[in-house]
């Protein structure tokens, strides 16, 4: 669970950040926009090639929202197989502990 949640945190995280980019490079666009603007007309050297912003798979992100939900009680059979083990082993120690008192 832990590991999914990480790479679905990077990967938002990753989003994110491009989001954040593009949102700045627009600001910049527009500025440049802006301050080439004479009597109405935009100097074309203001809107330099800017490549297409990726876009997300719907089907991955359809698939880690399933992973993500699914995965919620993923620790409660391990926690339980854990703490069967623990007793077993506490068990067994104590079984050794009363053998070699003998």
């Amino acid at each position: 669970k832990g590991e999914t949640v990480n790479s679905m945190t990077i990967c938002l995280q990753q989003s994110l950040n491009r989001e954040k980019e593009l949102r700045q490079r627009l600001k910049q666009l527009s500025k440049s926009h802006d301050e080439s603007v004479d009597e109405g007309y935009a100097d074309s050297s203001g809107f330099p090639d800017t490549p297409p912003p990726t876009t997300l798979d719907s089907g991955l992100m359809n698939f880690a929202i399933n992973v993500l939900l699914r995965s919620q009680n993923f620790m409660a059979p391990v926690t339980s197989s854990l703490d069967e083990l623990e007793a077993k082993i506490k068990r067994l120690s104590a079984t050794e502990s009363a053998l070699e008192c003998r």
